[in-house]
């Protein structure tokens, strides 16, 4: 379980940083925040194929021009990103709570922004890319 609470400020930065990357055309597969208990805090994670398929240095200047065009943030800059390959096990890890909970979700439970699991060893807040709409 988490022992630090994710402020809103960091939720909604996360939500303008999720958005735009959606709405970039980048091949994003999910962004999510991360609780890791070895360093007591929270980490924010982009998973995008293009760490795989360019390297991480290309990926990351890929995404750096419109992380720079988020107008808005109150709170983080480029460097809280920390990419990720849909192909990394601890992505893996992440993606799998999300898809256990998400199994049982109604259409209603479907068109929030995004998810919150803890699951005693493992806390997300998970963003629902399919409602970057608002």
């Amino acid at each position: 379980m988490a022992q630090s609470t994710l402020v809103n400020v960091y939720l909604e930065d996360g939500w303008r940083i999720a958005k735009a990357m959606k709405e970039s055309g980048l091949r994003i597969t999910a962004v999510y925040w991360s609780f890791f208990g070895l360093y007591e805090r929270w980490e924010f994670h982009i998973a995008t194929s293009l760490y795989d398929e360019f390297g991480p240095k290309a990926a990351y200047e890929a995404i750096r021009p419109v992380f720079s065009a988020i107008e808005g943030l109150d709170i983080m800059s480029f460097t809280d990103i920390y990419l990720i390959s849909p192909e990394d096990n601890a992505f893996k890890a992440a993606e799998a709570v999300h898809s256990r909970h998400a199994a049982h979700y109604t259409d209603k439970d479907l068109r929030r922004r995004f998810f919150i699991y803890d699951t005693g060893g493992h806390s997300l807040y998970w963003y629902n890319l399919d409602r970057i709409d608002d």
